[in-house]
């Protein structure tokens, strides 16, 4: 039987980054298969069905942002003789995109998904029935985001503990310990007093909170996404406690450190990564509640971003034992790499490729 297979070089990409991989083609039986096509797509889409009074409308908006469309990797000919065969190829990916998203929602009256994703695809010019696709994941950060992770913002309020129009002022800051994390992590948070008599703070509450906003074209006969308002805020997780004994304290400052909050929701899912795209926006925030016994005290700090889990599909894939032997074929397609750059390090991740 023969066999296709498309695989890249990694699971998770940054926008702007080359996406390199390689088509594998192993021919035992004869075949009209003459030429490799890839196809590389990137669209974010919401769909929207309603019911109103019996009747079901259908609302879709959609948007490209990658679309390398049936391009031609390598072509001859003559139909491919029997043997295992390697096709590299290296594609770009735009600075501007959204991250890897998925959602749905099914109620009585209308149902709702959203969608960011990004697929590779090859075939076999010549028999069509030849194709096989893999998963890219989007990670929307810039390489910058990531190394300055640690480099957060301090998020302060200033108030009277006790409502007393000449009391000591408390300076309360909250500092998350990371700005980017993957869904499924947890969120640490750090907590300093400074000034103030602290101990009037009886406990914390910590809400994580969800904002997510779906819409589709004005032409469209709704503006909005049924079941998700303009701004929909929800409460994805809660966790409250008693101010720790060991909150540490330093010359005139006190605080609580490594305070966790999973990504997760109350059911142990991870929750929805952070996107910005055309249509869907999902953010998040965390909503810090002091209580001061007869009243609390809330901030908000908003969370940088929380990225898509990792490409479970690419990690579990498992080569087979005839792509080390497979020969290696270059065309003349644009999206062929050159000699050179298949013995950079991105091709060192691929089957076959190690050992040039």
């Amino acid at each position: 039987m023969n066999q296709l297979f498309i695989r890249s070089d990694k699971g998770e990409y940054l926008p702007g980054e080359f996406v390199c991989g390689a088509v594998y083609l192993d021919i035992n039986a004869p075949t009209e298969g003459h030429g490799v096509q890839v196809s590389f797509q990137g669209e974010e889409s919401v769909c929207c069905e309603l019911q109103v009074n019996g009747l079901r409308t259908n609302v879709q908006a959609k948007q490209e942002y990658v679309d390398y469309c049936h391009t031609d990797l390598f072509t001859q000919n003559e139909p491919f003789a029997c043997g295992s065969y390697c096709f590299p190829f290296r594609l770009r990916l735009p600075h501007q995109i959204p991250g890897t998203f998925k959602t749905t929602c099914i109620e009585t009256s209308f149902a709702w998904s959203a969608c960011v994703m990004y697929q590779l695809h090859a075939n076999i010019a010549g028999a069509e029935t030849m194709k096989v696709s893999q998963d890219i994941v989007v990670t929307a950060v810039t390489p910058e985001n990531l190394r300055d992770n640690h480099l957060t913002r301090a998020h302060e309020i200033v108030f009277v503990p006790s409502r007393r129009l000449f009391g000591q002022k408390m300076h309360v800051t909250l500092k998350l310990i990371k700005n980017f994390l993957k869904t499924g992590e947890n969120l640490r948070l750090r907590m300093i007093f400074t000034h103030g008599n602290q101990t009037a703070i009886h406990g914390f509450s910590m809400k994580l909170l969800q904002t997510l906003t779906l819409t589709v074209p004005s032409k469209s006969k709704i503006k909005e996404v049924p079941g998700v308002a303009d701004k929909k805020v929800t409460v994805i997780r809660e966790v409250a406690g008693m101010m720790p004994s060991g909150a540490y304290n330093v010359g005139n400052w006190h605080g609580v450190d490594n305070l966790m909050i999973p990504l997760k929701t109350e059911h142990g899912q991870n929750i929805l990564p952070s996107v910005h795209g055309k249509f869907i926006k999902c953010e998040y925030s965390l909503e810090v509640g002091l209580n001061m016994g007869k009243y609390v005290k809330t901030i908000i700090c908003p969370i940088p971003g929380v990225l898509p889990e990792c490409n479970t599909e690419w990690l579990s894939w498992e080569p087979h034992p005839w792509f080390q032997n497979a020969e290696i074929k270059l065309g003349t397609s644009p999206i062929t790499p050159t000699e050179h750059i298949l013995e950079s390090g991105p091709f060192s991740r691929l089957p076959r490729f190690q050992d040039l």
